[in-house]
Order: structure tokens, then sequence, then C-alpha cells
């Protein structure tokens, strides 16, 4: 479990698939100048090449975090053609404003949840393609963030429908959140990873909070 600077919580789960020794799935969590950047990357396959694959992703949008999500994706897209190529999501929360930006390429998964009132969740529009082999015409869409609100990414590993999940607890740690998603809807067959973020509020939220 980690943190930013008190305005973002988060955590993650994973596990290989049953008889391999790695797994092709991998998270990165990384600060950025005006927030933070999640992301869920699935290796094609499974064993060490997916693993290969997943990680020179991750290493790359580690390195290259400060960037905009589509041209971040594009870099991506260029380091990995020489690997089998990944599934990704990624999300930038702007702590400075309190906003959510993502965008996603294949089988993986994104759902941001409102547990305190409003709209309850919005799922992650994900377009079919591999980065490092087919990228498409891509858009990242923007939406508003209240404090408490949860960013769910996962892999395929996991079931559908683990996003429509009623059981999360509000008061639970995204660690424990992960955990429990990950053993009540992971399938078995594949690698699996999910990986939650709470947003707690930027400066101009805790501000616009205050008695005047």
């Amino acid at each position: 479990m980690g943190s930013l600077n008190g305005e973002v919580e988060w955590g993650a789960a994973g596990l290989a698939l049953p008889g391999q020794s790695v797994s092709g799935d991998r998270h990165v969590v990384a600060p950025t100048p005006t927030g933070m950047l999640l992301g869920v990357v699935d290796g094609l396959g499974h064993g060490e090449e997916g693993a290969a694959a997943a990680e020179a992703c991750a290493r790359t949008l580690q390195e290259n975090c400060t960037e905009p999500l589509l041209p971040l994706l594009g870099r991506c897209h260029e380091r990995l053609h020489h690997t089998r190529g990944v599934t990704v999501s990624l999300a930038c929360l702007d702590t400075r404003v309190g906003t959510l930006t993502w965008v996603g390429v294949g089988d993986v998964a994104g759902v941001w949840i409102r547990l305190a009132g409003g709209i309850p969740r919005h799922h992650l529009a994900c377009r079919g393609g591999v980065v490092g082999r087919t990228l498409p015409p891509l858009h990242a869409t923007t939406l508003p963030l209240r404090p408490r609100d949860l960013v769910i990414l996962a892999t395929d590993g996991l079931k559908t429908g683990f996003a429509d999940e009623d059981g999360i607890a509000p008061q639970d740690s995204c660690e424990r959140i992960a955990g429990w998603l990950l053993h009540r809807y992971a399938r078995g067959t594949d690698d699996a990873l999910v990986l939650v973020a709470r947003y707690l509020g930027g400066a101009s939220a805790r501000r616009s909070q205050e008695p005047g």
C-alpha cells in the first residue's frame, strides 16, 4: 500500500497463472507534477515472454510518467515492437483540480466508483488493439473526482463484472479492497492483477470543504 502527499492512497494485488513461476501482469504507480499516474499492464501470453513485455512497458511508463497519456502510450508502442506486446489501462489523477483522465487498449478494465452519492460508477471504454503491435486511434476521457472516489484498474485475469460489485466497504484500505477483489474474482486460468486507488482530495478540494 502507498500514498501520495495525503492526496491519493493505493494498493495492488496480483497472482501468476497456476504452474507459472512469473506473472505477465504489472502495475505502475508514479508521482507526476500534477498528481499520480496509475497503470495496469498485461503482457500477451504467459511466462517469461509475457513478463518481459509487461516489464518493458512498465519501465517505459515509469521513466516517462510526466508525459500526457496519449504520447506516453505512443512511446510504449515504439519501445515494444520487439516484444509480444501488451494491453494496458492508464489513469492520471490530477490532484490540483480533482480530475481523472484515463485511456485503455485491449482486454483490460477500469472503473471509477463514487461510494458516497452521485453517479455510482463509470467504466473505462477500452479500444481493441495491442500496444507494440497494432495501436488504434485513441481518445482519453476526463472525469471529475470527489474525495473518497475509487479508481480500479484490472487485467482480464479478473472475471467480467467484478467492477459491479456492491460489497466494497468504503472504510477498507485500497490494499484490502484489491486483495478481496482478486480472491473473489480471479479466473484461475490467467495471470491476474488489480490496482485500487482512492482520491483523498488535493489542496483545492480541501479548501472547498473549509467553512467560509
